[in-house]
């Protein structure tokens, strides 16, 4: 029986693989959200990465550095509000979850737009 158990336990972590979304392909709700959830959290690794790079390039100049954090945390502020908003007016449907997503998402991308454009110097 233990062997059976630590055979399964063992083998799980491969049939979570073999059933892994194919985003291109995806057209229940539940792969579509699945698919929105991996594409936010790419989103926020870019949107981690840039901070990085824009915090970096005016480490030196600590009033950019907090003016930069304190727009930033604003900004969290707004987006979690206004993507409640877009929840919240698709209330009784099942497409609630992702279009909540898709605003996280559409958000998230502007703003690194934002960061690239306004804060780093040589373009990237």
């Amino acid at each position: 029986m233990l062997r059976r158990l630590s055979l399964i336990m063992l083998l799980w972590p491969l049939a979570t693989l073999a059933e892994a979304v194919e985003c291109e392909h995806a057209v229940t709700t539940l792969a579509l959200v699945e698919c929105a959830e991996q594409t936010l959290h790419e989103t926020e690794l870019e949107l981690q990465q840039t901070m990085l790079m824009v915090l970096t390039q005016y480490q030196y100049d600590s009033a950019i550095i907090t003016a930069i954090q304190h727009g930033n945390m604003h900004w969290q502020r707004y987006k979690t509000s206004h993507c409640h908003a877009v929840y919240t007016a698709w209330e009784g449907g099942s497409i609630r979850n992702i279009m909540y997503l898709q605003c996280q998402i559409k958000l998230t991308r502007d703003y690194v737009d934002a960061m690239k454009i306004q804060f780093i110097l040589d373009g990237k």
